[in-house]
């Protein structure tokens, strides 16, 4: 099965599940509000983005920043075997806080 590690934890997923939807089925705690598993996904409170780092097609032993190195909502992006997810990273942090601020 293939696995995702996120924030330093080993998770298995099914394949076409998202990260958040991989670290919720493993106890993983992601920040989140606009996501129900029953509806489509909007990504509009960016407040589970996360930094995504994904193996290299090239050289499988090497993992890069995953599209560019930005902040990637969680809710919205699939997960991908081999990837890891940081959301308790620094700029993942200043990113939550920011969101927090404009919401409140």
């Amino acid at each position: 099965m293939p696995t995702v590690t996120i924030n330093g934890n080993t998770c298995e997923f099914e394949p076409g599940q998202t990260i958040l939807q991989a670290a919720n089925d493993a106890g993983v705690e992601i920040p989140y509000y606009c996501y129900h598993d029953g509806l489509s996904v909007p990504a509009q409170c960016r407040i589970c983005l996360g930094e995504c780092w994904a193996p290299n097609p090239r050289n499988e032993n090497k993992v890069e920043p995953f599209m560019g190195g930005k902040l990637l909502p969680t809710c919205a992006t699939s997960a991908v075997d081999g990837m890891v997810v940081h959301t308790d990273s620094p700029k993942a942090v200043a990113n939550q806080k920011a969101v927090m601020e404009y919401l409140l």
